[in-house]
């Protein structure tokens, strides 16, 4: 779960002909395995150009990913636990924005390491992100209320883990 969720936890550099610039959105993400079961969540993300972001789940349970400085960390309050990763290649979700190919007016899709990705953008603003995982899964992710180039302060991208919390690193 983790993997996939680092698939979209940064959204970096080239978005094709996608907006790149600084935001801030509320997001839903939907997962529906082959049996049509679903699983929702819902956050806020906050996006720095060009290398920083950070994703604030709060429903069904509260869990931040943070990504800065080529590190991702995942903190689970309610495991109380933090994940701990460094990247050493290219973000899986750069190559896709860069890959990206327009295929309609609002529509594009990519190919990279052997999926598919289909990216919504009307006028070049992200609103969704469509995929099936390895698990076969379809995983949306939709973004709503963006904000694009709202002034994002460098502290919401600090890693605040609680002292009490098991650290994991990978």
């Amino acid at each position: 779960m983790v993997k996939t969720l680092l698939l979209f936890f940064v959204i970096t550099y080239s978005f094709a002909k996608i907006n790149t610039a600084s935001f801030t959105a509320d997001f839903n993400q939907s997962v529906t395995n082959d049996q049509n079961k679903t699983l929702h969540y819902t956050g806020k993300v906050y996006y720095l150009y060009p290398d920083k972001i950070r994703w604030v789940y709060e429903t069904p349970v509260k869990k931040e990913i943070i990504v800065k400085n080529r590190t991702v960390t995942v903190i689970e309050p309610e495991l109380e636990q933090a994940l701990i990763k460094k990247i050493k290649d290219e973000i899986q979700l750069q190559k896709i924005l860069k890959e990206a190919k327009q295929i309609s007016k609002d529509g594009y899709k990519a190919e990279v390491d052997k999926k598919e990705f289909y990216i919504t953008a009307p006028n070049g603003v992200l609103k969704s992100i469509r995929y099936k995982d390895e698990l076969s899964n379809e995983v949306v992710i939709r973004f709503l209320n963006l904000k694009i180039d709202s002034d994002i302060n460098e502290s919401q991208f600090e890693v605040k883990i609680p002292q009490d919390f098991d650290l994991i690193y990978e």
